[in-house]
């Protein structure tokens, strides 16, 4: 019942080519865990989005303790599409708590909008979300940074979500960052938020000699913090606001509404533990994403494996009893950075590899897609790679950019 009401980001992979989440006994793994850990083994989207969705339904505690808006997985329940970026998976379970740990940066207007769009299936989802007083704040200025940087690094960028990310955490490690506990005493917010834009002004937001005409347009936000039209230029319509005093007015207003939901959350979580909830940690991103472990320079801004859980909520290991990595049969991966065993890219010029189709007829529907559905039939010669991507269909919750693919590495694994 639960695996029809709930599917992961990669819906369609998590059926073709996600192992098994049975053990040999039939049981769900990770499902009798009073502390597990779920967590991607390679560079995300590896369908761990619809594992966390059957193991939340049986759980008293969901939490998040890492990364941002940058991961995300869609789920489908009751014939309603949810993307989650930054809402833990236990949403969906209206007996759920949600935390969001210390070790999350949270743009809170994407918070809200996801809340907002929970309203139906949840009035009172709200309620069910808990954020640490130590998680920090991502604002629009760390975002209209990041894609200054990004177009900075020219041939040499990493492709980054622009999400902001990096400049969060940046802050964060500079020690000029803004945290959830600050909201509860606006005076001191208000202050302190003013520092940092104009902080952010005076280092990023004079043009430069080799700037591109995308930079500038983002620095002339920036200087007038007008991120309204650092989002969408034309338009306007992408969020964001005209003024320094309208972002001062809208954190006023998420004060008010977040003030029961910002917690101690270290004490929370083992006052649950203390208990005798089940506790289910969501990981965002993926091991080869790891700042340390991973593919650096090509990766995320946080820790993404085991460690970071005990950093990121403020449990100590012995507390963990279940770590599950998540495989698929293939390899992704989004964004700039070495894929030995790539079959094809997001723009699909690379040459793949070619081998006579043997399956069932497929055809898969490309909404907008120029060359309209994508079609296998019985002794059909086609390229692996884009197959995987249309038949998987590898686009990324968060971006919508068509995922790199290749085959299965072991070594890297």
């Amino acid at each position: 019942q639960v695996d029809k009401q709930t599917r992961g980001t990669d819906s369609r992979v998590g059926d073709m080519a996600t192992a098994s989440v049975h053990s040999a006994s039939g049981r769900v793994s990770g499902e009798d865990s009073r502390f597990c850990v779920v967590l991607g083994a390679q560079w995300g989207d590896e369908g761990k989005g619809k594992l966390v969705d059957i193991l939340a339904q049986g759980v008293q505690l969901c939490a998040r303790f890492n990364g941002g808006a940058n991961a995300g997985h869609t789920l489908l329940v009751d014939g309603k599409k949810y993307a989650f970026h930054l809402l833990p998976c236990g949403m969906i379970n209206k007996a759920c708590k949600n935390l969001i740990g210390n070790g999350v940066v949270v743009h809170i207007p994407t918070l809200m909008r996801e809340l907002d769009d929970l309203r139906e299936f949840d009035p009172r989802a709200i309620e069910r979300v808990f954020i640490s007083t130590r998680a920090h704040i991502l604002f629009d200025s760390h975002q209209i940074i990041d894609g200054i940087l990004e177009a900075e690094q020219g041939t040499n960028s990493i492709g980054t979500t622009k999400r902001g990310i990096g400049p969060c955490y940046s802050a964060k490690a500079i020690r000029n960052g803004i945290r959830f506990g600050d909201l509860l005493h606006f005076e001191e917010f208000e202050r302190r938020l003013r520092e940092l834009i104009a902080w952010s002004q005076k280092r990023f937001g004079d043009p430069r000699d080799k700037d591109t005409p995308a930079q500038l347009q983002l620095r002339k936000a920036l200087r007038e913090y007008n991120t309204q039209y650092a989002f969408d230029p034309e338009h306007g319509k992408k969020g964001g606001v005209q003024s320094i005093e309208e972002e001062i007015a809208r954190y006023r207003k998420y004060s008010e509404i977040l003030r029961a939901q910002i917690v101690d959350s270290v004490t929370m979580i083992h006052d649950d533990i203390s208990r005798g909830y089940k506790v289910l940690v969501e990981g965002a991103n993926a091991a080869l994403l790891d700042i340390d472990f991973g593919t650096y320079p090509f990766v995320t801004s946080s820790n993404t494996t085991i460690g970071s859980v005990c950093t990121g909520l403020g449990v100590p290991p012995r507390r963990i009893d279940t770590v599950i990595g998540v495989v698929k049969a293939y390899t992704t991966r989004v964004g700039h950075g070495p894929f030995p065993t790539e079959l094809q890219n997001e723009s699909q010029n690379l040459e793949d590899h070619v081998e006579t189709y043997i399956g069932p007829d497929v055809s898969v529907g490309r909404k907008g897609h120029s060359a309209g559905p994508y079609t296998l039939t019985s002794g059909q010669q086609v390229k692996v790679g884009e197959m995987l991507q249309e038949v998987g269909y590898e686009y990324g919750t968060t971006t919508g950019r068509r995922r790199r693919c290749g085959w299965l590495e072991i070594a890297l694994i």
